[in-house]
């Protein structure tokens, strides 16, 4: 049968990505389709409908409190439990070696993780790194680093990591200062006049996260009440203040998430009060119509509130506010690789321009707030785009290190080449830390505890409860969901074989004590023109496509076998200074120069260990080419896909897909030697003026940006417009 062609929407909504995104893409013909492929014990395997006797099925973890009666109440889709989806194939594979990398070891031996922050009251500034600093910013890291360590440890079954990370969090919850607050001493007083320098309740916001994730992961009541009896005490705050803008707002995340367990309406009183709170200057400055500059993670972090509000209170002008708040990033801040240019402020979208991995998971995470509250499924094409190119381009692919601002061009890295901004910082190094001097005399320890949260909230977030008692299947990659469904609530698990993003074929294997009726909504992205589905073998029509979502309505059966084809075409789009990028798919492809690394410890700095150094990257072959691509000829005449490569169980550190693209070498354009011949002051060059000479057309091998370190994404384009679509 033939497939259905898509509703006008659905082709709307694909406008709206490539608007989302800054870009103006031309899309080529679809790519020819391959055989199916499915996942069987590690391997690719011909992918066929299997027969299974009905067996007894894993539960779903016990819901934690009146989850299931007051948790977002007026969202699209509603989040599961930590602990309902589990990775699976290079998702695990990514978690077991960030548990077993950097992130799992930073309490061996880095600060502030080596300390006792969160496990000891009473520590306060004699605890402090030699190296000094901001006296509150040790709590914020370790409060992202225990979240993201508790997370990755309860989806992976790592032990040693869990008790590690409840370290912090038994000791906070079972010692509440005076009786209530949860945290130091050193936290507890607030300034009469207090400035951006007081920390307010913002280490509270960042901590709190970790409480929460806990308190599913262990269904330990004791941790909701606790955060709900610190919360309903803490009376002198207004929650008006805190650090970089008034992040002591971020609170109403967890004040929302106590009321969704424990339906106190005390405290969605207290949140919705926080923001009545907010003056109207600061609303407008999350949506006013011209670019930003308000610190990146401040922005994420603050215009997701307002969506989270509308899901308990029904409130559209709330959501709709969160809505434009990210509509005007996407049109003055993104980047190619699908994360806004954020360093620290928000930044322009030129080839040089980078983000702080901050910004990498703060915005990802915001917007899987905003799909949940609209149900649009733009969102999850967003953090796709944003974690399998920024996010996994930002560390290295044996987890031994992360950088703390990273680019889509970067060429040379070493400890004084961060090109936007931050002169003279190691800010570009790969490493288990970041070092700042000597733009700031001290370690922050920016980023290296958010690190830990960026996959593991992904892989949460992969599916979703929709309405009708359904599931959604709103982010892809290999995985397994157990969840009860239908009318009776009768309990399912479905395992979703795929080597996606490096592959267009996802499979979803039903396991079923008895046949359950539910609808099954499946994303899809608005870069797919002609999706294709196949139920035990036989080939059905597509559903049409609302919203970036098509819905199977229907009674499942165990051992039922459902194919989704996703078929992805090459696209061209623009930079604003005029470069060119090739993406396929969620995928953005870069050039990537054989890489020569060399280490170096920190010891001063109280960052590294002889296993987890610093890395710098020297490029050892040319990465100086300007595309060369005829206006007038179809895309997939001059771009080859090369997928024929197995695909290995390490997908990101050997890529199974690459690209070869027609280019020109310029000799002349040259990294920047900023202090003559010393290559630790090399830099990433701007791209060049358009009367450069061109040498003679040549092919180039382009990979996936996120299996990259050193790299050319953006590149120059001399010989007129970009080719229209084929």
């Amino acid at each position: 049968m033939q497939t259905k062609q898509q509703p006008s929407s659905n082709a709307g909504r694909r406008a709206f990505i490539r608007g989302l995104l800054a870009t103006t893409a031309f899309t080529g013909l679809a790519d020819a389709i391959p055989p199916v492929d499915v996942l069987k014990d590690g391997v690719l395997q011909d992918g066929v409908p299997q027969g299974a006797k009905a067996a007894r099925i894993p539960k779903a973890p016990p819901s934690l409190g009146k989850r299931e009666k007051f948790l977002l109440p007026y969202a699209n889709f509603r989040e599961l439990q930590l602990g309902s989806v589990r990775p699976e194939g290079w998702l695990r594979s990514e978690l077991v070696k960030q548990a077993n990398g950097f992130s799992g070891h930073q309490p061996d031996f880095c600060f502030p993780f080596d300390r006792h922050y969160w496990a000891g009251n009473e520590r306060g500034q004699d605890q402090e790194s030699r190296n000094g600093g901001i006296f509150w910013y040790p709590w914020e890291q370790m409060g992202y680093w225990t979240d993201g360590a508790y997370r990755c440890a309860k989806l992976i079954d790592d032990d040693r990591l869990r008790r590690r990370a409840l370290d912090p969090i038994r000791y906070t919850v079972e010692h509440p200062v005076d009786g209530w607050f949860l945290g130091p001493r050193r936290l507890l007083a607030l300034p009469a006049a207090p400035t951006e320098e007081d920390p307010g309740r913002w280490p509270q916001a960042v901590f709190f996260r970790a409480l929460a994730a806990a308190a599913e992961g262990e269904n330990t009541p004791d941790i909701l009440t606790a955060m709900s009896h610190h919360y309903l005490n803490d009376t002198k705050c207004d929650y008006q203040h805190g650090p970089y803008g008034p992040r002591d707002r971020v609170n109403i995340e967890s004040l929302l998430w106590c009321y969704g367990h424990s339906g106190d309406q005390r405290l969605l009183d207290m949140a919705k009060k926080i923001w009545s709170g907010v003056p109207s200057s600061d609303l407008e400055d999350l949506i006013a119509d011209h670019p930003s500059e308000m610190h990146g993670v401040t922005f994420a972090e603050v215009s997701k509130l307002a969506a989270l509000l509308y899901m308990y209170t029904g409130n559209t002008r709330q959501r709709d506010m969160s809505v434009a708040a990210m509509r005007r990033i996407s049109k003055y801040h993104m980047l190619c690789d699908g994360t806004p240019s954020t360093t620290e402020e928000l930044r322009g979208t030129t080839a040089l321009d980078g983000h702080e991995t901050c910004d990498i998971v703060e915005f990802n995470i915001s917007w899987s707030y905003l799909l949940m509250a609209t149900g649009s499924g733009a969102y999850g094409d967003l953090i796709e785009r944003g974690l399998f190119n920024a996010g996994m381009g930002a560390v290295r692919k044996d987890w031994s290190g992360f950088q703390y601002i990273s680019c889509p061009n970067q060429v040379h890295v070493a400890r004084n080449s961060c090109q936007p901004t931050h002169q003279g910082t190691a800010a570009a190094l790969y490493g288990p830390n970041s070092d700042h001097r000597p733009e700031y005399p001290f370690v922050t320890a920016c980023c290296a505890g958010n690190i830990a949260r960026m996959l593991p909230l992904y892989v949460q977030r992969m599916w979703m409860k929709s309405p009708g008692d359904g599931l959604a299947a709103v982010l892809y990659g290999p995985s397994r969901i157990n969840a009860a469904v239908g009318k009776a609530k009768r309990e399912v698990e479905i395992v979703e074989e795929t080597s996606y993003p490096f592959s267009e074929r996802i499979a979803f294997r039903i396991r079923a004590e008895q046949p359950v009726e539910f609808p099954l909504h499946l994303r899809v992205p608005a870069w797919c023109r002609s999706p294709k589905l196949r139920v035990n073998g036989k080939s059905l029509d597509f559903p049409g496509v609302e919203n970036g979502f098509s819905v199977l309505h229907r009674t499942h059966r165990n051992g039922d076998f459902i194919e989704v084809d996703f078929p992805m075409e090459i696209a061209i789009g623009r930079s604003s200074d005029g470069g060119m990028f090739v993406e396929r798919g969620p995928l953005v492809y870069s050039l990537q120069p054989k890489e020569i690394w060399t280490s170096s410890a920190i010891p001063e700095m109280e960052i590294t260990s002889p296993q987890f150094p610093m890395w710098a990257a020297t490029a050892g072959s040319p990465w100086n080419y300007a595309l060369s691509i005829d206006k007038s000829a179809h895309l997939k005449d001059q771009i080859k896909v090369d997928d024929s490569a197995a695909i290995s169980a390490d997908p990101w550190n050997r890529s199974p897909i690459s690209m070869r693209v027609p280019a020109r070498r310029l000799p002349g354009w040259n990294l920047i030697r900023a202090k003559g011949d010393d290559a630790n002051w090399f830099k990433t060059p701007p791209l060049p003026a358009r009367d450069c000479s061109l040498g003679p057309e040549e092919t180039i091998t382009l990979v996936p940006l996120g299996t990259t370190h050193l790299r050319l994404t953006v590149f120059p384009f001399f010989t007129g417009a970009p080719p229209k679509s084929s």
